[in-house]
């Protein structure tokens, strides 16, 4: 749904969709993310920074049964990406969640290595 006049940004196609309030920043981390990989494709840490996000996000939209309202049609799973990127970067996606004390994207980590 378009919202037409939004704090001045009319024609700038800003776009409303509704998220589970306890995934929005991480929504928003995985925007920047995306648009940091676009400027510089080849930053490992963005890369990782990415992934870290994406386990986030399903870790925590698990509990409302939501899914990402920014994913595209047919967008591969998360356990795609976690898989595809390979062992240095989830090597990375697993340190950050030791560091941030969060199990459930430290099992996702996990399961991506095997």
């Amino acid at each position: 749904m378009k919202l037409p006049g939004l704090c001045g940004f009319a024609g700038a196609g800003v776009e409303y969709r509704p998220a589970p309030t306890k995934a929005v920043n991480e929504i928003m981390a995985g925007q920047m993310a995306e648009a940091g990989l676009k400027v510089a494709p080849n930053a490992p840490e963005l890369v990782s920074l990415w992934l870290s996000i994406r386990a986030k996000l399903k870790a925590e939209l698990a509990d409302t049964g939501a899914k990402n309202p920014w994913d595209v049609p047919n967008q591969p799973t998360t356990e795609f990406f976690l898989a595809a990127a390979g062992q240095q970067y989830m090597l990375d996606v697993l340190s950050r969640a030791l560091t941030d004390h969060n199990i459930a994207v430290a099992r996702q980590a996990v399961r991506a290595l095997e």
